[in-house]
This record gives structure tokens, sequence and C-alpha cells, in this order.
């Protein structure tokens, strides 16, 4: 309906200026633009919106007997339930491929074809989710006893039967899309068990940064749950796009509301050569020189799984018995370590064998003296994201595009951030449009003079 409204005032311009600038045949223009009008009008009820091939949703209808069962709709995106009874969906991201468990019967939740996430059924045993254990954002519960915790992007709930699994007794879940709240604790709430529901979930539909500046709360835990989609991170669809939850200034506000030795914990998904997990470790350091911390290395652990890794930081420097526990947190589930307090160089890389340690190496340059050649040198743009630039995602350097373009025989166009892509194609297409206006406007007052 949206794109026949805007068609219609497209129609209503070209009407408003054939009469405005005297132009002849008014007649003929007045039925060309009531032909318009009618065959806009006409076609409106034929028209579909098709959601792209290669987003996660159609992907996944690709599946044997998956279907969509329910759909919101609403200005925070198109929200589409699926269900998959044939063939069980299987969405537990960075989970250790040493767990033999298989995760609990889920339904796909995709905002607009994909940022998928899951709505897990109710567990009626404990075991049944001890698989949530085994994933990387698990890290902090294994450091130290948490009483309040507060998960940012909360959504399906999976984060949240992560914390009931660790018996957190106070947990205020952070959901800006109030539909998908809706259909976790109604519409599925014979499903999921209604998670939202819980004695120690407290439910608030708000934006973490407004919520923070609101609330006199002070946490143990601050969890920002994996909010991206993988595919579309990894084709670096996201490239243009603003995001205000990764800024240095964000940062430095989630640590004001950690108590003393509490953490903060956020997880990235994987992507080589390097990209996201390292431009967020600068974006730690900057917000923890900036808050008076002289020494960051002592307040930064950083692990990756096979998929995703988690960075965590600590308001406070890391204790031996905590970076212990670290260490045997990764050893357990195969998991490796890419820095924290003290790390040697025989324990990095270890179980997910990259040719080089990169992630290791990245951290360990971006806190050495030579951090800004560091990063004037790589290949991608590592400098951290600020209130007033808050493009986290942007990672491309144009100086880099002629070594993509002579490696794309060999996968290098996959380096291209896509949002690039069309950033530049909207350019093209504005050029003679542009130009029409420009020439139109020089013109303008000679007609007016004229008319008069």
């Amino acid at each position: 309906s949206a794109l026949i409204i805007v068609g219609l005032l497209g129609v209503a311009a070209a009407l408003l200026a054939g009469w405005e600038l005297r132009l002849g045949l008014r007649a003929a223009l007045i039925v060309a633009c009531l032909l318009g009008a009618t065959a806009l009008l006409s076609a409106g009820h034929s028209l579909t919106l098709n959601i792209s091939p290669y987003k996660s949703l159609q992907q996944t209808l690709r599946i044997t007997g998956t279907r969509v069962i329910a759909e919101r709709s609403s200005p925070l995106g198109l929200l589409s339930v699926v269900a998959s009874p044939e063939i069980p969906l299987r969405h537990a991201p960075g989970l250790s491929l040493q767990a033999l468990q298989e995760p609990l019967p889920q339904l796909g939740v995709f905002t607009d074809g994909d940022n998928m996430t899951v709505i897990n059924r109710k567990p009626q045993a404990p075991q049944q989710i001890a698989y949530l254990d085994l994933m990387s954002s698990a890290l902090p519960h294994h450091l130290q006893k948490l009483q309040r915790i507060l998960i940012v992007g909360s959504g399906g709930g999976t984060d949240i039967l992560q914390a009931d699994y660790h018996h957190i007794p106070e947990i205020d879940a952070l959901e800006i899309n109030p539909q998908l709240v809706d259909l976790v604790d109604d519409t599925f709430r014979g499903f999921s068990g209604g998670l939202y529901r819980q004695d120690n979930v407290s439910l608030h539909i708000a934006e973490v940064r407004d919520f923070l500046g609101r609330s006199r709360h002070r946490y143990d835990l601050i969890q920002l749950a994996l909010l991206d989609s993988f595919n579309a991170s990894s084709a670096g669809l996201y490239a243009l796009h603003e995001s205000y939850l990764y800024t240095v200034e964000a940062l430095q506000l989630y640590l004001q509301r950690l108590r003393p030795g509490g953490y903060l914990a956020i997880t990235r998904w994987i992507k080589l050569p390097p990209r996201d997990t390292l431009k967020l470790f600068a974006t730690a350091i900057d917000a923890l020189q900036r808050s008076g911390r002289q020494a960051p290395e002592l307040q930064i652990i950083l692990i990756r799984s096979w998929q995703t890794s988690t960075l965590l930081v600590k308001n406070g420097n890391y204790t031996a018995p905590e970076i212990q526990a670290a260490r045997d947190f990764c050893t357990e589930r195969g998991f490796d370590l890419a820095w924290l307090p003290g790390i040697r160089k025989s324990e990095v890389n270890q179980h997910n064998l990259l040719r080089q340690p990169y992630f290791y190496q990245g951290a360990r340059a971006l806190l050495g003296a030579q951090r800004q050649t560091f990063m004037a040198q790589y290949k991608f743009n590592l400098q951290p994201a600020s209130d007033d630039r808050p493009d986290f995602n942007h990672f491309f350097k144009w100086r880099v595009l002629p070594e993509i373009l002579r490696l794309r025989g060999q996968g290098g166009m996959a380096l291209l951030e896509s949002g690039y892509l069309v950033f530049i194609a909207t350019l093209v297409i504005a050029i003679p449009p542009g130009c029409w206006v420009i020439s139109s406007a020089s013109v303008w007052p000679f007609c007016s003079l004229k008319s008069r």
C-alpha cells in the first residue's frame, strides 16, 4: 500500500509541476496523470513483495515440510515464525563441536527474512538445556557466581534459558520489539512455557542505552546477545548500517552500570580475515582508557569457537582463579583463547586451527605501542566507532579495492562489503536525475519571468 501511495504522490507532483510551469497541452497532461493514477490503483490489488531468495528465510523454506505458521508486521520489521516438523531446526550459535546433546525443539523467528532467532520448547528438566553451557557465551557464568544480569536483545529467550541453567536469581530481559515478546509469551506460550512470565525475569521493552540512562540498577553481567544474521554479517550487508550498541560511548556506559567485578559480555560471528571481532576489541580498549583505566590488557578476555567469538570485559582486573577458570572453560569445550592476562603464545590456535593465530596477533598489536600503525596498515577499518560516527560495520578501505579486484578469481570479491555495492549503484542511478534537477533549477527563474 505504501508503494501505491508513493507512486500517486509522484503523479501528483508531475501534475503540479506541469501546471506551475504553464506547459501547453494541459488537458493531455491531466489525462496522462489520471491514466497513471488509475493504472497504479488497478495494479495495487495484484502487487506482492517477494523476499530475496538469498535471505535466510527463503533458504529455510526450501527444507521439506517447513512452513510459515505466524507473521507480525510493524515499523520494526516483518516477523515470520517458521516450523520445521520433518527436519527439525537446530540453532545454537557457537556450540562446541564436542557437544553430544541435541538442542531443544525450536521454532525459527526471522526479522525481514533474516536475523534468525528461535523460540525453544519449554524444557522438562534442567539437563535438556545443558547444551547451552557449551556455547562461548556461557563463559562469564564460570568465572564467578552471578546474582543479577541484564540480557540485551533477549529475543526468543535462548539467553534466558542459559541463565536459568546457571540458576541466576534476577534477570532483566531487554527487547525492543514487543511483537516478538508477544509471540514468545502469548501466541506460542504453550510451546515456550512463557519465559518472560518467570518469577526471576523482569521484562523491559526499551532500547538499551535509554534503559540504562533511566535505570539505577547495577549488574554482575551485561550480556549483548548475538543480534546479527550470520548470512548478512558475512556478506557485509550491514556496511552502511548505523549501530549505537557498539560505540566507545556505549561500552563506557555499560561498564559504568556494572558492579565492581562485574562483566560485559559481547558475542559476535567469526569472520575471516578478522574484522568486527578485532574492531570490538579496539573499541573496548578505547572505552577502558577513556574511563581512566591504565592497563586494559588486564581487564579483557577474548575467546573464539569455530563460529563465534565472545569478548568479556571486567569492571576491574581479572584474578588468577578467574583466568584459570577461563582456560579450563576453553579446554573442556574445544574453544580457543585469543587474549587473556598473562597469555602465552603456545596457548593459542589449539582447537579450531587457523593458518596463523590471527585473533591473538591482532589483539596483541592493538594493545601494543604501535596500535595506530597496525590499524593504518591493516586491510580493514578497525577504528572504533563513536556516537558521532556510529558505523561499527564499516570495515572497507578504498585503497584495498584494487587488491580485491585482482583476487576476484580466487574469491576476493567476498572481501568487498556488499553494502557498498548498493551505495555505488544508488549513486549511479541518482546522477542522471540529479543533473536534470540542477539544469531545471537553473532554467526555472527564466520560465517564471516569461510566464509573468
